[in-house]
């Protein structure tokens, strides 16, 4: 019997001997699997029933039902009653009670809790590790070792979770009193339309036109100002103009996609998984791989260390369209609109200007951007 019919019931066929080569060659063509006895049976799990019966169309065949192991369990705890299922229950505690069924992590602010569960990972602390075979303050010591980020790291076990707790290490801002001081620079060719000074001294005004790395705010004041070196600071606004254009092919490629087909479920408890089902594409045009992991919780926040991995398959076609002139402008007002809110992700815009003109090969547009930009970037000098 197929460990998926196993689990989770199924139906048991029966066609005629001289028909089964028939059917075998439906399977095939249809991506579907079966293993036939000699008098013509084959079992086949519930969730794929539907297909099944649709590739036995025009054949005659019968059916039963297939018990799977909740039934079995059902049937077990209605004749034995609560002293098996406190047996099942006590199997359970005791298998589950060996292993880590979950790692929560507190205390970082700038580390995310991805990065530091791979660390403690790679220290042997994970969702289906062994208690038995953990050091708490081995997995503290590795993982404080190896890391850049991590200052100080606690362990504790409740039950079946491992609460981690971490400092992050302090990470010391450049001051006027560790001898490195700064200007502020031009990031970029400009006008510059307003300049307020916090920290330093002012090499520009409003209205000056500079180049990209020219020197706005000095850190060095002047011996006639008493001299000395401070941290530049302050906010310079920059007005400048950029094109940002796009073209659009008069033919273009563009790739669909097929239905999914399921290829794969498996089961992951802990760190073992089981094969529950598997079919191989008879596919010979390109395809992607999706995968989908529903991983198991309570009350929709605690995890459980199972989840249901499954992978799809489906067939990508490349496909060519060719636009009208009509479409042509439409596709490319498009795609320059989502380059500009890219461009002015950052900055002010002031004026906008856009122009487009038909190519030998399609259409293109471009938009003369004038916007507003803080264009101060700061530059480490030592005294």
């Amino acid at each position: 019997m197929r460990i998926d019919t196993f689990l989770f019931g199924g139906k048991r066929f029966r066609v005629d001997k001289g028909d089964v080569s028939r059917v075998a060659g439906r399977f095939i063509s249809l991506g579907l699997t079966a293993k036939f006895s000699e008098d013509g049976e084959f079992t086949v799990p519930l969730f794929r029933l539907k297909k099944y019966r649709s590739a036995l169309s025009g054949i005659e065949y019968t059916e039963e039902e297939i018990k799977c192991l909740p039934a079995f369990a059902i049937n077990l705890s209605k004749r034995r009653g609560i002293l098996a299922a406190l047996l099942i229950v006590s199997v359970y505690m005791i298998f589950s009670s060996l292993f880590v069924w979950d790692v929560r992590v507190s205390g970082n602010e700038e580390v995310p809790t991805a990065a530091v569960e791979e660390e403690l990972a790679a220290a042997g602390l994970s969702v289906g590790a062994s208690w038995r075979s953990l050091s708490f303050s081995e997995v503290e010591r590795s993982t404080l070792e190896k890391s850049e980020k991590i200052g100080w790291l606690n362990i504790n076990r409740r039950g079946n979770v491992a609460y981690v707790t971490v400092k992050e290490k302090t990470v010391y801002e450049q001051s006027d009193d560790s001898g490195l001081y700064s200007n502020l620079v031009a990031s970029r060719d400009c006008v510059i339309e307003e300049i307020t000074v916090k920290q330093g001294i002012a090499h520009v005004k409003a209205g000056d036109t500079v180049k990209a790395g020219q020197l706005l705010i000095s850190g060095v004041i002047p011996a006639e100002l008493g001299g000395g070196f401070v941290r530049a600071e302050g906010e310079i606004l920059g007005s400048f103009s950029e094109e940002i254009s796009v073209e659009v092919p008069r033919r273009e490629s563009f790739k669909s996609y097929g239905e999914e087909k399921l290829l794969s479920v498996r089961v992951k408890i802990f760190k073992f998984s089981i094969n529950i089902f598997k079919n191989y594409r008879k596919s010979n045009n390109d395809y992607v791989i999706i995968e989908d992991v529903k991983e198991c919780t309570v009350l929709g926040k605690y995890r459980l260390p199972f989840g249901i991995y499954k992978t799809y398959s489906a067939d990508v076609a490349v496909n060519e369209r060719t636009y009208s002139d009509k479409e042509l402008l439409t596709v490319a007002s498009s795609r320059l609109a989502k380059l500009r809110i890219m461009k002015l992700s950052d900055s002010e815009l002031i004026k906008i200007r856009t122009y487009g003109e038909f190519t030998d090969g399609g259409y293109r547009m471009a938009s003369t951007v004038s916007q507003l930009k803080d264009v101060g970037e700061e530059r480490f000098i030592s005294n």
